[in-house]
């Protein structure tokens, strides 16, 4: 055991995130470096040494899951670990945290019923009476052990600079690695200032007042999902929204505006009202050949997508001009880079922008890319996954809905779509092989 000092944080080349490399203070009282693959929270190892007739000890709905095929050593050797609760498939970063986890769903399940059998670590609840072999738990008096750090530590060490670095870093070193964290050249993500950010002049429709936006797997389960194919050229192969999209925090179907004169009225029309008023204005006459197909998605994305729905974006071409940076990923020492994808990426909305209105202005004013797009939504984009880790079924379809632009996808839960996929199972799937991530400014 030992006491971490210090550390420094590298590129890992890999989809797992940066690498870091500790100085460690031993309680022998040498000081050396390990990279973060030897650096486990206090409580997991203790947990890790758990044994039974000498083969590892199998834990009740808990399993540690590794990337033997990564180069990176954290994935290959350490892993994260995986919770069946209530059937589902829950990934956390340390082990003292999937078992508490699955614990507390078991005890939410079984109540009173639950026998300390069930449970991964039953001293952490008080015991009520024996029964034979096995006892009831109390659920009622948990009895929590205090979470441990990855450092050993003095109650009475006087080194208080040291305690403060150790414990900050040491507990977020590995959670972090879970979260994958992209690094951008500037932050270009769009923030309303504050005057912009209240109800927009009191329009129930446009305001995000009584809009509660959540980005739980409940949600994604439950709530409207827009597939969305912004400014992509399928036939060359160019997807030129993607990364201005995700790195701007934006989402829209583009086409173009919506008549002034029909502007005021979107809140009070039917999705079919706002349709035709649009196809009856001139200047959709001459934009589009196929302006009832083009009227119809931005009357939908208009009525339909609200604060609180969910987005979904692709991006499958290796060799488009448009790929961001963060799709690549460098193959060796040299500048040489391989595209990651295909991949897929989920966001919330988080905000409507209501045509013509002071916000859309002020919002224009901040896009480095795509200046004056109309039907803007401000999204936060939180999960990212691989398209190869979908199921047959879950491909097929996502590669069925690749037209038109936006499309309300996973609405009917009465459906069997082809190959057998629900609307559920099309919505788990995309969830569970999704991980979280965040944009950093590269320095």
């Amino acid at each position: 055991p030992g006491k971490i000092l210090s550390y420094r944080q590298f590129d890992s080349k890999s989809r797992y995130g940066d690498i870091r490399e500790y100085v460690v203070k031993f309680d022998d009282g040498d000081v050396g470096s390990t990279e973060d693959y030897n650096v486990f929270p206090l409580e997991d190892y203790l947990l890790g040494q758990w044994h039974k007739g000498g083969e590892e000890w199998k834990w009740n709905g808990v399993k540690n899951v590794t990337d033997g095929r990564s180069s990176d050593e954290w994935a290959k050797v350490v892993g994260w670990y995986v919770a069946n609760i209530d059937g589902k498939k829950q990934k956390f970063s340390t082990l003292a945290g999937a078992l508490r986890a699955y614990d507390a769903s078991v005890i939410k399940k079984k109540g009173n019923q639950t026998k300390e059998s069930d449970l991964n670590l039953p001293q952490e609840y008080q015991v009520a009476t024996p029964k034979k072999r096995e006892r009831d738990v109390n659920v009622a008096t948990p009895s929590p052990l205090p979470l441990l750090s990855s450092n050993s530590y003095d109650d009475n060490d006087d080194d208080d600079d040291d305690d403060d670095d150790a414990s900050r870093f040491s507990d977020i070193g590995i959670e972090q690695r879970m979260t994958k964290r992209i690094k951008v050249e500037r932050d270009d993500k769009i923030h309303l200032p504050p005057q912009l950010e209240g109800d927009q002049n009191d329009d129930q429709f446009w305001s995000a007042r009584d809009a509660i936006i959540e980005f739980t797997e409940d949600a994604f389960k439950k709530k409207s999902i827009f597939h969305l194919n912004s400014f992509v050229d399928a036939k060359v192969k160019q997807n030129e929204g993607f990364g201005p999209f995700v790195e701007q925090g934006i989402a829209t179907p583009c086409f173009h505006d919506v008549p002034e004169d029909v502007a005021p009225m979107i809140a009070d029309m039917t999705q079919k009202e706002l349709r035709e008023a649009m196809l009856q204005h001139v200047d959709w006459e001459r934009f589009y050949d196929s302006r009832a197909s083009s009227a119809g998605q931005v009357a939908m994305w208009l009525k339909r997508c609200i604060p609180g729905s969910f987005i979904v974006m692709r991006h499958e071409y290796e060799r488009c001009h448009y790929c961001p940076k963060w799709l690549k990923e460098r193959s060796d020492a040299s500048d040489n880079s391989e595209y990651i994808g295909p991949v897929y990426i989920i966001g919330v909305v988080t905000r409507k922008i209501k045509p013509y209105s002071d916000e859309e202005a002020y919002v224009h004013t901040q896009m480095r890319y795509f200046k004056g797009i109309p039907h803007l939504c401000l999204v936060d984009w939180k999960r990212i996954g691989y398209k190869r880790d979908l199921k047959d079924e879950t491909q097929k379809y996502i590669n069925r809905i690749c037209q038109p632009t936006v499309v309300n996808i996973c609405n009917d839960f009465e459906k069997v779509y082809t190959d057998g996929a629900t609307a559920q199972s099309l919505r788990q799937d995309l969830w569970d092989n999704s991980s979280p991530f965040e944009l950093v400014v590269e320095v």
